[in-house]
């Protein structure tokens, strides 16, 4: 077993994203975006980065925005990465166990989450299950994925209020991140524009996006 130091960065294991973009990894603070046309790997990477957390002996909170979480891809990766748990049904059951899924099917659902989460990083997982004593730190929250919940906020029929919620979403993730001490990991999308090449879905969240196409 790897022992981490508490608060190394959490490399994604793709060595272009770690070495040059995050120097190091995902970091505890901090909220990170990544960019990608459709089936470019972003979920990958984000389940990557779970996989790893739950490794270390963490917990992980994935708010899933359109209900594509899949347990079964999050064990192949934990497989991939410890091979010896593909035999040990208990301890990768006991690294599913850190797992909270938080559906969310619009941006008003996700800022409840992410208040809960602030108030207290057990809150999702209290609803769900008593916690155990001393029960693990919570290591990683996943957003997964952002167009889903942002493009009846800024498509066609665009809502007044659009803008300014997903500005409230931005700050509230990055609040997040800060006081709970954890890496925030949000996969935001791009299209295609006739003439002027891929174009952010959404705006921003943050000033550095990783934009992969694995």
């Amino acid at each position: 077993m790897t022992c981490i130091a508490d608060g190394s960065p959490l490399p994604s294991l793709l060595h272009s994203i770690d070495a040059e973009l995050l120097r190091g990894g995902l970091r505890e603070g901090h909220l990170i975006e990544i960019c990608g046309e459709p089936a470019s790997g972003k979920t990958q990477l984000c389940l990557t980065a779970a996989a790893q957390t739950l490794l270390r002996g963490e917990r992980v909170a994935w708010i899933d925005t359109g209900a594509s979480f899949s347990a079964a891809r999050l064990i192949d990766v934990l497989c991939a990465l410890r091979p010896p748990l593909q035999a040990d049904h208990a301890q990768l059951e006991a690294a599913l166990g850190r797992v909270v899924v938080a559906p969310a099917r619009d941006v008003h659902a996700v800022l409840d989450v992410l208040g809960g989460l602030l108030a207290s990083g057990d809150a999702i997982a209290a609803a769900i299950e008593p916690l155990p004593p001393q029960n693990p730190r919570l290591g990683l929250v996943v957003l997964d994925a952002l167009p889903g919940i942002a493009g009846p906020l800024l498509g066609v029929a665009r809502q007044a209020q659009g803008p300014a919620l997903l500005a409230r979403l931005a700050a509230a993730l990055r609040a997040l991140a800060a006081a709970r001490r954890v890496p925030v990991l949000a996969a935001n999308g791009w299209r295609e524009h006739a003439t002027c090449g891929p174009i952010l879905l959404v705006r921003q969240l943050c000033v550095y996006p990783v934009c992969i196409n694995t």
